[in-house]
């Protein structure tokens, strides 16, 4: 498994959502990838490069700034991680392929978009409703609701059954991502 450490991280917070779910469920979120600034092993040496990164999970939270967390790849995405409890983690939905493949697709075209489009409002709403459609395709019968229109429009496209038609402009979108969690946390 490869390691990561995640050093420090950036995002766009111009664009938020309300999530209302079951039993009272409420979260205020930001709708944004994550830039980080990262290294591949457990500490801040060697040569740094940036990766994006979209959130798969509305039932944990990670700060802004400076992180210095220990990553790696050693999980599949597999459940919803809503995890009922902790030692060992266990519970969360199960996704199916399909949400998965979604989810991939989703992750994959948001690169395209953030690396090939220009900084424009609409370039800030497509990632902004990619972020929110990725968590509303692994949490069915949860809302996410923008106070940004054409965000909601977005969502909507894209976390529906025609998604793929909408994943179009910038390049051949795959399903495959990789999925990295906390090292020693999750599993």
């Amino acid at each position: 498994a490869t390691q990561y450490f995640l050093q420090s991280n950036a995002m766009n917070t111009s664009r938020t959502a309300h999530i209302n779910g079951p039993n009272g469920f409420q979260e205020h979120v930001y709708l944004a990838p994550i830039r980080f600034t990262a290294y591949e092993g457990t500490s801040a040496v060697g040569e740094a490069f940036n990766f994006l990164g979209f959130c798969v999970d509305i039932y944990h939270s990670i700060g802004l700034g400076a992180l210095n967390l220990q990553y790696d790849d050693n999980y599949d995405l597999t459940t919803n991680s809503q995890y009922t409890t902790t030692t060992p983690f266990s519970g969360g939905t199960a996704l199916t392929g399909g949400q998965k493949a979604q989810v991939g697709r989703l992750v994959n075209y948001g690169t395209l978009v953030y690396n090939n489009a220009p900084n424009t409002t609409d370039t800030v709403n497509r990632l902004a409703a990619l972020q929110g459609a990725i968590w509303q395709v692994i949490n069915p019968g949860y809302t996410l609701t923008s106070s940004t229109a054409a965000v909601n429009t977005y969502i909507a496209a894209y976390s529906g059954a025609n998604y793929e038609a909408n994943l179009t402009g910038f390049g051949d979108v795959t399903s495959s991502i990789t999925f990295i969690t906390e090292s020693g946390k999750y599993g």
